[in-house]
């Protein structure tokens, strides 16, 4: 079922829109001027979570909320917007998971940070967050959005090949 233009353009639009964040988010967290190169390839990951936040609680409520919130509130906008823009709704939060483990691998790669495990993680909590915001927002899913069952004609529900 091809879409009216003006649900195309605002879905055209939204994944402009998206894309944009995303290369925004790319640029400050792994091509970021201000950083102090780490050694490329060194090996380093930090994988005990939560312990960079706990250095931070230590360090003072300012840093604590900047990198904190700051890695919760990134993905959110992800998490809210990929639902609406595309019919594999299911696959959001696993995408951002992916998306969030791939700017850690980056940051280590360029020497540009340390990937961190609690990073990977507050950023999916924030897919999760906008996940949630979506469905709270959207009820009833979008009648443009694809069927996922097909009723016969004695009412049971079949899946649409």
């Amino acid at each position: 079922m091809e879409l009216p233009l003006t649900n195309r353009c605002a879905t055209t639009a939204g994944r402009v829109a998206l894309a944009l964040y995303a290369a925004f988010l790319l640029g400050i967290a792994v091509w970021r001027p201000w950083a102090t190169p780490a050694a490329p390839f060194s090996g380093r990951w930090e994988l005990a979570p939560f312990t960079g936040t706990a250095n931070l609680w230590r360090a003072g409520i300012v840093p604590f909320v900047f990198l904190f919130v700051g890695n919760v509130a990134c993905f959110v906008p992800f998490g809210f917007g990929l639902p609406a823009l595309t019919p594999l709704r299911r696959a959001v939060v696993p995408l951002c998971f992916l998306g969030s483990l791939l700017i850690e691998a980056l940051q280590w790669a360029f020497g540009t940070g340390v990937p961190q495990v609690e990073d990977i993680l507050l950023n999916t909590l924030g897919a999760v967050l906008g996940y949630a915001l979506f469905h709270a927002a959207n009820p009833h899913p979008a009648t443009n959005a694809p069927a996922l069952h097909a009723e016969s004609a004695d009412g049971a529900k079949e899946p649409v090949p």
